[in-house]
């Protein structure tokens, strides 16, 4: 008996120069993890950092960390996309870092919508420090 062929979807000839198929199984646990990340996200910078207290600001928060993480998503799809497109020889270790770039690039623009939606508009341009002290 003939050892046993691997299925066409996995030999070398059916794979695309960027690597394995991207989708179905593989993006659900992904989706799943971004949504329990942002949770969990949202919820401890309203109560850590921001000092926010009550269910108005449990739901703002939760609404703006998950547009943003929605945003990210797209951004780090599109960015990885585009990268694809203009460096096609490129190593899987460039798209990772240059997704990880973009997500920390989220990162920081959720802090700064979070911030903002949770403590409000800066009075006279100053920055409202205490609401970011220790306490």
């Amino acid at each position: 008996m003939p050892p046993a062929r691997p299925p066409r979807c996995c030999t070398a000839s059916s794979r695309s120069r960027s690597g394995p198929p991207t989708g179905g199984p593989r993006r659900s646990p992904h989706l799943a993890a971004t949504a329990a990340s942002t949770v969990l996200a949202s919820s401890l910078h309203r109560r850590f950092t921001f000092r926010a207290t009550g269910t108005a600001s449990w739901q703002q928060g939760q609404t703006v960390g998950a547009i943003t993480a929605v945003v990210g998503l797209a951004m780090s799809t599109l960015t990885l996309d585009v990268w694809r497109h203009l460096a096609p020889e490129a190593d899987r270790l460039s798209g990772v870092a240059l997704v990880y770039a973009v997500n920390a690039l989220m990162g920081v623009v959720n802090f700064l919508v979070l911030r903002r939606a949770l403590t409000g508009p800066a009075r006279g341009g100053a920055v409202r420090v205490a609401s970011l002290r220790m306490r």
